[in-house]
C-alpha cells in the first residue's frame, strides 16, 4: 500500500520517479522493477489474449450457468466464462495456474495468510476453516476478522461461520482491531441494529449494522438484479452477545448470532 496515497494521487504525468518512489514508500529501483513487470505483465495478456487453447481440465468441472450468464468458479479462479466462445482460455489457464503456484508456495513456507489470500475472496473462508489447527489463537481471530469483513457471500458459509465466530478459543477481542474495541466499549448495553436484504433467505445473518442508511444501501444493493423489493429489518441486540464490532469498512457492523437478535420488525426504508 502506498506510504501517501493522497500524495500519489495528485502527482501529475510529469513527475519524477524520485516523487513517486517517495510516496509510495519505495525505492527508486523497487519502483522501475515494479514498471518493468508491469510491462512484461500486460505484454504476456496481450500474447495470450486470443491463443487458441482448451481449458485447463481442473477447471473444467467448476464451469456453470447462473442466471443468463457462465461462470468459472474454482477456488483459484472466479470470473465470468464465455462458454460459447473460449476465447481467452490461454489467458485464463496462466491466471489459473498462477494462483495455483503462488498457493502451494505459500503453503510448504508455513505462510497461512499468504496461502488463503492467493484464493479467491468468495472461498477464502472455507480455506481458513481448513487450516484452523495449525493457527496460534491470536492469529487465528485475526484472520477471522480479516476475511469476514471482506466475504460478500456470508450465506454460503453459515455451518464454517458458526463454527468459527463461536469458538472459546482465547484472545477472541483480536477478532477486532484497538479502535474497533474501542468503539465496541463506548455502545450502549442494548444495541440498535439494521441490516438490509432482498432475497428472503437473506433475512437472517451473522452482519447487522448499527447505521440504518448502510442497511438501506444493502438492501438496495442487488434488489433490482435479483428482481425483488429491499427490505430493512431492525432490532436490539445485549452487547454480551456481540461477537465482534467492525469498522474498518466503515459499515458500523455488529457480528452476532443471528438469534441473539431480539424484538425485531421490518420498517420503511427512506426514499432515495
Amino acid at each position: 500500500m502506498p506510504k501517501n496515497p493522497a500524495k500519489l494521487r495528485k502527482l501529475g504525468p510529469d513527475a519524477t520517479d524520485e516523487e513517486r518512489a517517495e510516496a509510495s514508500g519505495i525505492t527508486v529501483d523497487e519502483l522501475r522493477q515494479q514498471r518493468r513487470e508491469h510491462e512484461e505483465h500486460n505484454k504476456l495478456t496481450m500474447k495470450l489474449w486470443n491463443k487458441k487453447e482448451k481449458l485447463h481440465p481442473d477447471l473444467i468441472p467448476f464451469v456453470e450457468k447462473s442466471g443468463d450468464f457462465w461462470f468459472i468458479k474454482h477456488p483459484l479462479y472466479n470470473n465470468m466464462y464465455s462458454a460459447k466462445s473460449p476465447d481467452h482460455n490461454a489467458l485464463i489457464n496462466y491466471q489459473y495456474l498462477h494462483s495455483k503456484n503462488l498457493a502451494e508456495e505459500r503453503l510448504a513456507k508455513k505462510d497461512w495468510l499468504g496461502y488463503i489470500i492467493a484464493h479467491e475472496g468468495p472461498f477464502q473462508m472455507e480455506v481458513l476453516h481448513g487450516l484452523v489447527n495449525h493457527l496460534a489463537d491470536k492469529e487465528y481471530w485475526e484472520m477471522i476478522g480479516n476475511i469476514f469483513t471482506n466475504m460478500d457471500n456470508q450465506w454460503q458459509y453459515k455451518d464454517i461461520l458458526e463454527k468459527l465466530l463461536t469458538s472459546d478459543r482465547p484472545k477472541r477481542s483480536s477478532i477486532m482491531t484497538t479502535s474497533e474495541r474501542r468503539k465496541l466499549s463506548t455502545l450502549p448495553d442494548e444495541i440498535q441494529v439494521y441490516r438490509g436484504y432482498g432475497i428472503a433467505r437473506f433475512k437472517e445473518g451473522w452482519s447487522w449494522t448499527t447505521d440504518q442508511a448502510k442497511a438501506e444501501w444493502f438492501a438496495r444493493r442487488f434488489a433490482a438484479l435479483d428482481h425483488v423489493k429491499p427490505k430493512v429489518i431492525t432490532g436490539t441486540v445485549s452487547k454480551t452477545d456481540v461477537i465482534a464490532y467492525f469498522g474498518r469498512r466503515k459499515e458500523s457492523e455488529i457480528v452476532c448470532r443471528p438469534k441473539s437478535v431480539k424484538e425485531i420488525f421490518k420498517i420503511t426504508m427512506n426514499s432515495q
